[in-house]
């Protein structure tokens, strides 16, 4: 009977030690489970915040076609004096 206690606490013990392994192995899947909840959430929030931005860039885009449409001749002047200030502030800033 003793050869048979053996085996049975050579059985437990195995047991015992793969009952750790499975808490080691449902601690990992638990955290990753978590990160991968935060990192779900991120990209939902990045996800509203793009389509927010891509709305406004529409709005900002028709505004701005209606306002070249309404005054072409005030509004390209405009552009093409403040494009020169650019060019000219720039060449200055290369220069020194």
């Amino acid at each position: 009977m003793s050869r048979y206690a053996q085996v049975e606490q050579d059985n437990n013990a195995q047991f015992e030690q793969l009952s750790q392994k499975l808490s080691v192995f449902r601690q990992v899947s638990q955290q990753v489970q978590d990160i991968s909840n935060e990192d779900h959430g991120l990209i939902d929030s990045l996800n509203d915040h793009m389509s927010n931005l891509f709305d406004s860039i529409k709005k900002t885009g028709a505004n701005l076609t209606n306002v070249m449409n309404n005054n072409r001749f005030g509004t390209w002047r405009f552009v093409g004096i403040a494009l020169l200030a650019f060019f000219i502030l720039y060449t200055l800033w290369r220069l020194i």
